[in-house]
């Protein structure tokens, strides 16, 4: 949790372990342990919330477009989310954003927004916004303001997020898994490690990575 004023300054952060990582079933039911973890960290509860949900809360993809109407974008757009997903008109919240000829969505399930939303309240908190774990980490490199190509990692218990921004500009951005999301140990510090090195492309000295339950980037 962090807590940032309307000039961007960071006014306190906090980190709240749980017994094991939170799953999509929490974020279903967030009124029995999350939003009361919340409600009980942060130390202004008028100030509105957003969240940032995990990965396997969300799906994110980039396709290619074909049409140049912002209309016909965003038919498109949930088409693709429908047929990705095969889910219903109303099954999901869709956002994205046009780069070129192709669109980064972000598609987020309407009961974990619906539940969250009255957890949250009941808890007398306000939700102001969600979004996925990689578009969090884009916005917290652009406090920086960036220049140039810059990619951004976020590696939790089970999950990796990547993004890359061209002048402070959403390139891409992806959510990986590489196994099933557990509670994270010495070995799936190692598996998560090596993923890195394989998949992504990354080139580093085993020494100079240090996994903890969560690493943040540029926050």
């Amino acid at each position: 949790l962090c807590g940032v004023s309307t000039d961007g300054a960071l006014n306190f952060s906090e980190n709240v372990e749980f017994a094991r990582p939170i799953s999509l079933t929490d974020l279903k039911s967030p009124e029995e342990i999350l939003a009361p973890a919340i409600s009980e960290t942060i130390p202004d509860r008028d100030a509105p919330v957003c969240l940032a949900l995990p990965g396997g809360a969300f799906q994110i993809r980039r396709v290619p477009l074909e049409l140049a109407e912002d209309v016909d974008q965003r038919s498109q757009v949930t088409w693709e989310v429908q047929q990705t997903l095969s889910a219903r008109d109303d099954e999901y919240s869709i956002d994205y954003l046009v780069r070129g000829s192709s669109a980064i969505w972000v598609a987020i399930p309407n009961v974990c927004i619906e539940a969250l939303g009255k957890a949250m309240q009941a808890c007398g908190l306000t939700v102001a916004g969600l979004c996925a774990s990689p578009i969090a980490v884009a916005h917290a490199i652009r406090r920086h303001r960036p220049k140039g190509r810059t990619r951004g990692i976020l590696v939790d218990a089970g999950w990796i997020s990547v993004v890359d921004l061209e002048d402070r500009n959403l390139v891409s951005a992806s959510a990986h898994c590489p196994r099933e999301p557990e509670e994270l140990t010495q070995a799936t510090i190692g598996h998560h490690h090596q993923y890195l090195l394989n998949h992504l492309g990354i080139r580093l000295h085993h020494s100079q990575v240090k996994f903890q339950k969560s690493i943040q980037l540029y926050l």
